[in-house]
């Protein structure tokens, strides 16, 4: 199964595009909590789009979870890192809900 994450992620490149994307919606100097709401609004809105026309899996509720984690990504092995985490996670939740007494 898909998640919405990881149907986002996946179609992000590089941060240094992420950073372009946001630029282009939110002013420069905005606080990070602003950009962060401007990019769960965007991302959400293109996901349901997705939903919509393209047959993705429908979210429950929200698509986000109501905080967030702030990180900047450094270089190519932190993104690396946060990418497999983010494709590997969902497969750890699953094992966890299988055999709780090995998560």
């Amino acid at each position: 199964m898909v998640t919405a994450i990881q149907t986002w992620a996946n179609t992000q490149v590089r941060p240094y595009e992420t950073k372009k994307r946001v630029n282009q919606g939110e002013h420069a100097g905005s606080p990070l909590p602003r950009v962060v709401q401007w990019f769960k609004t965007m991302t959400t809105n293109a996901y349901i789009d997705g939903v919509k026309h393209h047959h993705w899996q429908p979210f429950h509720k929200r698509l986000w979870q109501r905080n967030y984690y702030e990180h900047i990504v450094r270089n190519e092995d932190d993104l690396n890192r946060i990418q497999h985490y983010i494709n590997d996670n969902p497969l750890r939740w699953q094992q966890v809900q299988l055999h709780p007494e090995q998560g």
